[in-house]
């Protein structure tokens, strides 16, 4: 997918995750049509691949539209997001 469908995709959280960055990484590329999507997602990739933001931000872009987001879904959004806590902050503020 190219990069103006995903700033398209990911209108309201796009300068905030993204436009900072040359371009996406691979499980960026990989996760984020998926939750778009409304699938259920388990994103695995080494440290400091962008596993936050291919989770983060079309999981908010999804809460933002509502629950008429996804059609033929239950008007929900669930989000269960495991991350080693202590080991990202270290990394944010090293």
């Amino acid at each position: 997918m190219e990069q103006l469908l995903y700033r398209t995709q990911l209108p309201s959280t796009w300068s905030a995750f993204f436009a900072r960055h040359g371009s996406l990484t691979a499980v960026q590329e990989q996760a984020i049509p998926l939750i778009l999507a409304g699938r259920d997602t388990l994103v695995s990739a080494p440290t400091a691949s962008g596993k936050t933001e291919a989770v983060i931000a079309p999981l908010l872009e999804r809460y933002l539209l509502g629950p008429n987001a996804v059609r033929g879904r239950e008007p929900t959004l669930h989000i269960l997001y495991i991350s080693p806590t202590r080991a990202l902050v270290r990394d944010l503020y090293e």
